[in-house]
């Protein structure tokens, strides 16, 4: 049996790393949305992202995705390709919800790990947020540190990494 692909995706806002990420993934095929519509604004761009994707997915909406909710999840077909978008949103509420950085990097390792040890293609979609400002306030600075190391991890555990750049998709691993 072939080792299954884990690719990253990262890049700024708008770059089109969701679309390059569906671009990979054919039937069968499952997809875990980790945004939660807390507002309007947020609902239409889950809305436009929904979409975007179709219907011929399974699916999970899970803000605080956990290996054990994503290995019973994978559990129920035999997949060919796993979607994670977006991991910025889900660190994003890991650290809301109050998890250490240790707890959150040994989670997001646990979840890649499951994917693998199923045996389905993983494309993971984050974002590269170290590149811009300093965050003026601690919280701002802690999210983005803890981002920054967990792309850092699933960068180390992926077979391919891309960087988009305006819609131009870049292979950096």
């Amino acid at each position: 049996m072939e080792e299954p692909q884990s690719i990253l995706i990262t890049g700024g806002v708008r770059s089109g790393k969701s679309r390059l990420a569906l671009s990979f993934a054919v039937p069968p095929r499952f997809f875990v949305a980790t945004a939660a519509a807390k507002d309007r604004e947020m609902l239409q761009r889950i809305r436009n992202h929904q979409a975007e994707r179709g219907d011929n997915w399974d699916l999970l909406e899970s803000p605080l995705l956990s290996p054990q909710e994503l290995d019973v999840s994978l559990g129920y077909r035999d997949y060919k390709w796993l979607v994670i978008d977006c991991v910025t949103l889900w660190v994003s509420n890991l650290v809301i919800a109050g998890l250490s950085r240790s707890s959150i990097l040994e989670r997001a390792e646990a979840v890649m790990k499951v994917a693998q040890d199923k045996g389905v293609n993983t494309v993971c979609v984050t974002s590269e947020v170290g590149m811009g400002l300093v965050p003026t306030y601690p919280l701002g600075r802690i999210y983005r540190d803890i981002l920054g190391e967990v792309n850092k991890l699933m960068a180390s555990l992926s077979t391919s990494v891309y960087l988009m750049v305006a819609g131009i998709p870049k292979k950096v691993k």
